[in-house]
């Protein structure tokens, strides 16, 4: 790539982001532009620093925001790449994240994703090997959660653990009142719960009455009224004792989810569910981000002290206290199945402050970030 070239992306760059970005070589050395000054400890003079960003983007298709030292500033890079071989990089590197600026965080994130999409599109980087990192890099965090769910008890027996990675969608269909999304993951655990229980009556009864139980636990959480809901259950087991047939035992559990989701619908309580639900996924989309109470409650139009007390009513957990067990939860699958550095965990997951990140990361977990990643290793 010619000079001519470089100098326009990262004219361009700059224009587009407002960061000045420079290249440098398969050793960290500046090849093209400068490095801009900073107060950074080491002076941004570290270029063992500058392709460990490289290597991480690589390893994990995305580019990470670490430090350049310890005690240093934000910086990113993206690998160029001859098929899967490091040749360089493109490198921010002097981003004071306690300027004050307001909304810093965002500008950072949006331009070290700029940076990975300036190099696809100039052809400087492999992203065919990107992707596939990506890719990697997701299956992994996958299976973390799968370790975790598996400690919390949810897969206790083989024959449970066939169709246990469909539960969680059909719980989320029950409690969002979804009867078709729900009556289409319910015949895929029916087909799983099938074949494991070879044709044994007594043993699908078992399966499916253990199902029925986490399905109406669902239902009263999403709202609906236990006392309405232990009748229809007496009734649907009654029914359940003279059933022989294998077809007829599939049409009596797709009626008592339609019972289930209709009683949910009929509750008061459903349409703060709703509002809970679209809060809870907003929370956890804007994890990385500095978001408030207030932010969230206009999201979903509330009135701030409103959504409070339906959220304290509803989830026993004040806003503040759910969106720190949510960064926690994140912070714990990076530490465990990523190599990012601290910094760059409590970044990612909305801790702007490494202490006060090791703090609230301590008093949830009882240990360290440190000893966390020690013990998954």
């Amino acid at each position: 790539m010619d000079n001519g070239i470089y100098s326009q992306l990262i004219e361009s760059y700059a224009r587009e982001y407002g960061f000045p970005v420079f290249a440098v070589d398969a050793r960290g050395e500046v090849v093209f532009g400068s490095i801009p000054h900073s107060d950074c400890s080491c002076g941004n003079r570290s270029a063992d620093a500058r392709i460990r960003a490289a290597e991480q983007t690589m390893a994990f298709g995305d580019p990470v925001i670490s430090l350049c030292c310890e005690n240093g500033y934000a910086m990113w890079a993206i690998p160029m790449m001859v098929n899967a071989q490091l040749t360089g990089a493109l490198v921010v590197q002097g981003v004071d994240l306690e300027s004050g600026e307001e909304g810093i965080y965002q500008r950072v994130r949006e331009a070290s994703q700029g940076l990975l999409k300036t190099a696809i599109a100039a052809n400087l980087t492999n992203e065919a090997a990107l992707q596939q990192a990506r890719r990697k890099a997701q299956r992994e965090s996958e299976k973390f959660l799968v370790i975790e769910a598996s400690k919390e008890g949810w897969a206790r027996d083989d024959l449970r653990s066939t169709y246990l990675h469909e539960e969680p969608g059909l719980l989320t269909a029950i409690k969002e009142g979804r009867i078709k999304d729900a009556r289409s993951i319910l015949n895929i655990i029916l087909v799983s719960i099938y074949s494991a229980a070879e044709h044994n009556t007594d043993l699908l009864k078992s399966c499916i009455l253990e199902l029925v139980v986490m399905m109406s636990r669902a239902a009263v959480e999403a709202g609906a009224n236990p006392s309405v809901l232990l009748g229809n259950n007496y009734r649907f087991i009654t029914d359940l004792a003279a059933i022989t047939d294998e077809e007829d035992l599939a049409a009596w559990v797709r009626d008592m989810l339609e019972a289930l989701i209709s009683s949910i619908q009929k509750s008061e309580a459903y349409p703060h569910f709703m509002v809970l639900n679209k809060a809870l996924a907003y929370m956890e989309t804007h994890l990385h981000e500095p978001i408030k109470r207030d932010e969230v409650a206009k999201h979903v139009g509330m009135s701030p002290s409103h959504f409070s007390k339906i959220m304290m009513d509803r989830l026993g957990r004040s806003f503040s206290e759910l969106l720190n067990q949510y960064r926690i939860n994140r912070a714990k699958q990076l530490i465990a199945t990523t190599d990012y550095n601290l910094t760059a965990v409590a970044m990612e997951c909305g801790f702007f402050d490494q202490s006060h990140f090791s703090r609230t990361f301590r008093k949830s977990t009882g240990m360290t970030p440190k000893d966390f990643r020690t013990m998954h290793l």
